[in-house]
């Protein structure tokens, strides 16, 4: 089930938005980072194989409010 939904979130950010609902972070940006961040902690690879998921967290995670 989680490679699958990734596989779709993967292709839902492939069209180039920077984040999940276009040009700004939003609510869904929190809740989805989220989730995958605990994801990783339980054990489970969201990330991989998911380039464009990748590239978003990686954007997600550089924001000064995600280290807070």
């Amino acid at each position: 089930l989680l490679h699958r939904a990734m596989r779709w979130f993967d292709r839902e950010l492939s069209d180039a938005r920077a984040f999940i609902t276009g040009d700004d972070y939003s609510m869904a940006d929190i809740a989805a980072v989220t989730i995958i961040d605990f994801g990783q902690l339980i054990g489970m690879e969201p990330l991989a194989e998911r380039d464009h998921v990748r590239a978003w967290h990686e954007r997600v995670a550089g924001r000064a409010s995600y280290a807070a």
